[in-house]
């Protein structure tokens, strides 16, 4: 009996990751949504997308959504607000206002407003893919007051005591940014004291930024030091937000011309730039 050898030969054949992938152009979609904004603001948010057409395009809040448009619907039922109770929509001034860009439009947006604003545009044939991009809003609650300054002894200091104050800033969210200048220049960190923030029942917070100073060298060659604690919050289109609480502490033992400006408040400083 005659035995047959039947050799096999396998390929391997490398198959390019995206064959199976869909071939056409690949859509984008992008939003532009402000870092940050002012409680009780009216807010833009944009959407921009390259689709040709689509069946609809969802706005969503931390996942929740909040507004649709379907352009292909009777003209009543194009546009749609949900969860009003996390988002204040503006149905009418929200709409498409360019060739694959839309406009979301929010109404006196509240601190429970901020999170993750997500647009979501579906396509218009099957299988109905969707292409989604967010980012993130936080509503800042500006501080109503002055940042204070606390712990400053009566009287003069002398040379070689020590300087030892808290400066508190007013409420607020997010918390502020505390710093300390000594005649207009940043303190060194060594003589900076961070403490936790306070947290009042409504949720904002309290910063505290301690200062401790030995008065010698170049801080008791004066009669009179210059202190001031600055207050700052987030930027808003770019503009600074800051509150500055300024005196003058006494080191030398006064003379009679210096005697009226002991400890006393140089002056308060408000930029709010909107």
């Amino acid at each position: 009996m005659e035995t047959f050898r039947v050799s096999v030969l396998i390929l391997a054949i490398s198959i390019p990751t995206n064959y199976c992938r869909h071939t056409g152009i690949e859509e984008k979609v992008e939003v532009d949504v402000p870092e940050y904004a002012i409680q009780g603001q009216i807010v833009h948010l944009y959407c921009s997308f390259t689709h040709k057409s689509f069946y609809s395009l969802k706005w969503f809040l931390n996942g929740t959504e909040i507004y649709r448009f379907i352009p292909s619907t009777q003209r009543n039922l194009q546009r749609m607000s949900f969860n009003h109770q996390f988002a204040r929509v503006d149905v009418q001034n929200s709409k498409m206002i360019d060739d694959g860009r839309h406009l979301l439009v929010l109404q006196r947006v509240e601190r429970k407003q901020s999170g993750t604003y997500e647009c979501q545009v579906t396509e218009n044939s099957p299988p109905f893919r969707f292409k989604g991009s967010s980012s993130l809003l936080t509503v800042i609650i500006l501080p109503e007051h002055y940042p204070s300054i606390s712990g400053l002894r009566q009287g003069w200091y002398e040379p070689n005591s020590v300087l030892n104050i808290n400066c508190t800033a007013s409420p607020s969210f997010p918390a502020a940014t505390l710093s300390w200048l000594i005649h207009n220049k940043p303190v060194p960190s060594s003589m900076v004291t961070k403490y936790l923030p306070l947290v009042t029942e409504s949720g904002l917070e309290s910063s505290i930024l301690g200062l401790t100073v030995l008065l010698v060298g170049e801080y008791s060659r004066d009669s009179n030091l210059e202190v001031r604690c600055s207050s700052t919050l987030p930027p808003v289109k770019g503009d600074q937000m800051e509150l500055s609480r300024s005196l003058v502490v006494g080191i030398h033992p006064p003379t009679y011309s210096h005697l009226s400006r002991t400890n006393q408040p140089l002056c308060d400083i408000i930029l709010v730039i909107i």
